[in-house]
C-alpha cells in the first residue's frame, strides 16, 4: 500500500509517497531522513484518511504541542456572563476540565471575548482552543484568538469557519510571540446577528525553537517534524 504525506494540502511539493508493508509498518524515501515526517508516521494513525496523512489534521497537529499549560488556573476574565451563572463564568474556559458540561458562556451580544491574563510576560507558542461538542459549536465560526501586551494587541490569528469539537482541540500557532494575555473574541456582528462566545477550554503553552542546539550530539530524531525535506 502506497499512501500520500502532504506537508500542505494546496503544495504538491510537499507530497511524498509512503509505504506501508501488511502489519501497517510505514517507510518513506531515504531523502526523508531524521527530523522529517517519518519519525512520527507510525504514531499518527488517527490522522489518517483514504490513503493520506494530512499534516493540518488537528489529531496531528496537536502532537507538536508540548509542554505544560500556561494558562491553567491563571485569571481569566470575560465580557459578560450568561444570565450571571456561576457555572459559566470565565475560569471555566481555563480549569482543566474539557467535560461537554463545562464551559465558559458569555451572553449574545455584537463583540463577545474571552481572556486569560499571566503573571508576566510569556513566550507564546501554541494556544489550543476545545470547541463545545455537546452542541452550539457553530457559535465559534472564525473566532479570532489574540496575544496581548498590555492590553495591546501584538499578534492576532482569525480561523477560518468552525474550530473542530474533537478531543485534541484545534491548535494556533503563535512560535514565540510575546505577551502576558491571550483573547479570544468574534467577529463584531450588528443586530439582530449577536451572539455568545462559549467554549470547553483554551490552553496556552510556551515557544519552544526546534532548532535549539542541544548540549552534545544525538542520533535521536526529532519529534517535531518539518513540513517539508530538509538537507539541513
Amino acid at each position: 500500500m502506497v499512501m500520500q504525506c502532504v506537508a500542505a494540502a494546496s503544495s504538491p511539493a510537499n507530497t511524498v509517497a509512503v509505504s506501508t508493508d501488511q502489519n501497517g509498518q510505514a517507510s518513506v524515501p531515504g531523502a526523508m531522513t531524521a527530523g522529517s515526517v517519518s519519525a512520527s508516521l507510525t504514531s499518527v494513525s488517527d490522522a489518517v484518511d483514504v490513503g493520506r496523512v494530512d499534516m493540518n489534521a488537528p489529531s496531528f497537529r496537536r502532537k507538536l504541542v508540548t509542554g505544560t499549560n500556561l494558562a491553567r488556573g491563571k485569571t481569566a476574565t470575560q465580557s459578560s456572563t450568561y444570565y450571571t451563572d456561576v457555572a459559566l463564568v470565565a475560569s471555566k474556559g481555563n480549569d482543566g476540565n474539557k467535560n461537554s458540561d463545562n464551559y465558559a458562556h458569555t451572553q449574545w451580544e455584537p463583540q463577545p471575548w474571552w481572556k486569560v491574563t499571566f503573571d508576566g510576560p510569556v513566550s507564546v507558542g501554541t494556544v489550543v482552543f476545545y470547541n463545545r461538542k455537546d452542541c452550539c459549536s457553530e457559535r465559534s465560526r472564525d473566532l479570532i484568538v489574540q496575544v496581548l501586551m498590555s492590553g495591546n494587541v501584538v499578534e492576532s490569528k482569525q480561523f477560518n469557519g468552525i474550530p473542530t469539537s474533537g478531543p485534541d482541540g484545534e491548535p494556533f500557532y503563535f512560535n514565540g510571540v510575546v505577551g502576558n494575555e491571550v483573547k479570544i473574541t468574534l467577529p463584531r456582528k450588528p443586530a439582530p446577528d449577536t451572539g455568545p462566545l462559549n467554549f470547553r477550554e483554551v490552553e496556552v503553552y510556551e515557544y519552544f525553537p526546534t532548532n535549539a542546539p542541544t548540549a552534545s550530539p544525538s542520533d535521536a530524531p526529532s519529534d517535531v517534524p518539518s513540513l517539508s525535506p530538509s538537507d539541513v
